[in-house]
């Protein structure tokens, strides 16, 4: 059952219980508010967010190989150059170091700079030297109808239960990889040292 308001953040919130990462972990585009794992490091270019680190996660402060994971929720798209942010990633990342990205698909534009939305086939192009990589689909077409409910007043109220229904008729009628999609989770591993 769908208990948050947003189908998006059920997604989500599924990811992070999932992921259940063991040794340091730098938290990409967080800070004292979004903040998923205890005794994390929180970056962020923007000091309102209140992150440990403020630098702009193109070009981290941090030496080579330091973090055992690293987790970048709903951040990628806000980058103008991803690359640059997910080749970041794999420096600081120890050899064994394991991610968890999440993308946004079908979402409303909500930030001046929300710059990209990732299909599958370009997230494999910007994951490209992460081993063990999954990218799984968030939701499918009933999922995606019914997040656009929430735009009216009407549909605000039916939320709740629309959310479910979409998330139910999309397990019931869902093909495991659909067209159409509210976003995807990423998860890879740093290749580990021969």
């Amino acid at each position: 059952m769908v208990k948050t308001k947003y189908l998006r953040r059920h997604f989500i919130e599924q990811a992070v219980k999932s992921f259940a990462p063991e040794g340091s972990v730098l938290e990409v585009g967080s800070g004292k508010r979004w903040r998923y794992f205890r005794n994390s490091t929180t970056l962020n270019r923007d000091a309102g967010a209140e992150p440990d680190v403020i630098c702009d996660a193109e070009a981290m402060t941090f030496a080579d190989g330091v973090f055992s994971n690293a987790v970048c929720i709903e951040t990628l798209e806000h980058t103008p150059h991803p690359e640059l942010l997910v080749k970041e990633v794999h420096r600081v990342l120890k050899p064994g170091g394991r991610i968890l990205f999440t993308v946004p698909f079908v979402f409303e534009i909500h930030d001046e700079k929300d710059f990209f939305r990732f299909t599958e086939a370009g997230l494999r192009i910007v994951f490209k030297d992460f081993a063990d990589l999954k990218i799984v689909s968030n939701g499918g077409f009933f999922c995606v109808i019914f997040h656009f409910f929430r735009l009216n007043p009407a549909g605000r109220i039916l939320f709740p239960i629309l959310n479910n229904l979409g998330y139910f008729l999309d397990w019931m009628f869902g093909s495991g990889r659909p067209r159409i999609t509210l976003g995807y989770t990423v998860t890879a591993s740093k290749q580990r040292k021969a």
